[in-house]
């Protein structure tokens, strides 16, 4: 039992004088924790119409961002093969579907309750 513990020891001090590789790969994985995602809502926008996003504090204007979601194997068999969008949110802004910057612009100040003639 002396010897197989002596050559325990001597194995760990070799694992501690061995150079340590800067190249070794490290596995990452996101916790549930740290990554959620919440529903908001659907929306079903008018033909013709964009969505826009308004910036809060400089009211600076533009259209609204979308990521593509997979179409999934089973639902290509089923010739169900039309994309859909998800909407990427960003903090501090506000998204109106509209037809062009100015009523997007509108729709924002009547949420206010600021008429758009006389600001």
């Amino acid at each position: 039992m002396g010897r197989a513990l002596k050559h325990r020891t001597q194995l760990t001090k070799m694992k501690e004088l061995e150079p340590k590789n800067k190249d070794e790969v490290v596995e990452l994985r996101q916790t549930p924790e740290s990554f959620t995602q919440t529903k908001i809502g659907s929306m079903r926008i008018k033909r013709g119409h964009k969505l826009f996003m308004i910036n809060k504090d400089t009211l600076e204007i533009k259209e609204a961002e979308y990521e593509m979601e997979a179409v999934s194997f089973s639902e290509a068999e089923n010739d169900n093969v039309s994309v859909k969008r998800k909407l990427v949110t960003q903090d501090g802004w506000f998204y109106y579907p509209a037809l062009n910057k100015r009523n997007a612009y509108r729709k924002h100040l009547n949420t206010l309750n600021i008429d758009f003639d006389n600001p």
